[in-house]
């Protein structure tokens, strides 16, 4: 079964080239975790094509996220990194991608882990 994704289809399980895929941290990050390019497969993941996040890049230059883990900070999301957003960056994000074509179902997931305090992790191509 596919899933219909802001205008593309993918399978359960696939990788389709230029998407990346966000998901809620169920569980906040803990010291020494990290995280593989792999590791999406196992969450709820929503894909976005970069072809709208490229739109939205340099807003986001900025925007406050921890690479790989809790204990690199570091700025903006990478084309083919793995970052965890905290809480108090999401406010911003969503401010970024205010009006954008391409986010809709992204914009629900960041208010959820922004009404609940979560990290949203982002996985890049």
């Amino acid at each position: 079964a596919g899933y219909a994704v802001d205008r593309l289809t993918w399978k359960k399980g696939s990788s389709p080239m230029g998407e990346h895929r966000f998901a809620v941290l169920e569980a906040p990050p803990r010291p020494g975790e990290r995280w593989k390019r792999t590791g999406w497969k196992k969450y709820s993941c929503v894909a976005v094509h970069d072809d709208y996040l490229a739109d939205v890049r340099e807003d986001l230059q900025k925007l406050p996220v921890y690479l790989e883990s809790i204990e690199e900070a570091g700025e903006g999301l990478e084309e083919s990194g793995i970052e965890l957003i905290p809480p108090e960056s999401i406010p911003a994000l969503l401010q970024a991608l205010e009006e954008k074509e391409g986010f809709g179902e992204l914009r629900p997931l960041l208010r959820r882990a922004q009404k609940e305090g979560k990290f949203v992790i982002h996985f890049g191509m």
